[in-house]
């Protein structure tokens, strides 16, 4: 039955989902006003795969940045950093809502109402810390690399030129990417408000181009990823 599965659905894949759900299984995650599971995890599963797909889509000169082999940045594991980057991406808001969901759910419902507000001063506010340091705190009790804790505590900054800066700008990057998406944008519309670092990312317009467009074929696939994370019925 595993032999069929993998070959059904290939290695990759099969590997995506298990980590995505073993991801999943760590928290106990409920629907609130604001909150909503599986717009959550089609977040996580979309950024992932956007980062990942921008790494292998970097040209070469980008690999030392991405990975431990220099000489090609489409290799696996620049490709694995990314994506596991842009799984855990937001892990301090997942821990959060699991920890105190319904106060999660009121620091949501602030964001949505005072426009221009920011989710981690509210967080601050309310929990005496953001998500971002949340989840460089459980990142670190559960010994997750150090390229991965940067992504979370800095994945929100573009101009972030710290430890594994190019990384995390790479999954600043993906998380464009799934805004444009649930904004319907186009890649001129997307490139206009993107990261100034694309050169230095080894990216430009057509690359990431070619990315997004890879992302609105494989959306159906990701929602039922995220719906399978959430406990929906897909």
């Amino acid at each position: 039955m595993r032999a069929a599965i993998i070959k059904a659905l290939g290695l990759k894949l099969v590997k995506d989902l298990a980590l995505s759900l073993l991801m999943a299984q760590s928290f106990r995650l409920r629907a609130g006003r604001a909150f909503r599971p599986e717009a959550f995890w089609l977040r996580a599963v979309t950024v992932a795969k956007a980062a990942a797909l921008l790494a292998g889509a970097a040209r070469p000169c980008a690999g030392k940045a991405l990975g431990r082999r220099p000489k090609n940045a489409a290799n696996a594991e620049g490709a694995a950093q990314a994506y596991l980057g842009g799984l855990l991406h937001q892990l301090g808001i997942a821990a959060l809502a699991h920890l105190a969901p319904e106060e999660m759910d009121q620091v949501l419902l602030e964001v949505a109402a005072r426009q221009g507000a920011s989710l981690a001063s509210l967080e601050e506010a309310r929990f005496g810390m953001s998500h971002q340091s949340t989840g460089v705190l459980l990142a670190r009790k559960w010994h997750l690399p150090e390229e991965v804790i940067s992504v979370i505590g800095h994945y929100h900054d573009p101009d972030y030129d710290g430890h594994h800066g190019k990384l995390v700008s790479v999954v600043h990057a993906a998380c464009l990417l799934h805004e444009a998406l649930e904004q319907g944008e186009t890649t001129m519309q997307f490139h206009e408000h993107s990261t100034s670092r694309w050169p230095e990312l080894g990216l430009d317009a057509e690359r990431v181009g070619g990315v997004l467009s890879g992302l609105r074929q494989e959306q159906e696939g990701l929602r039922l990823m995220a719906a399978a994370m959430s406990g929906a019925e897909p």
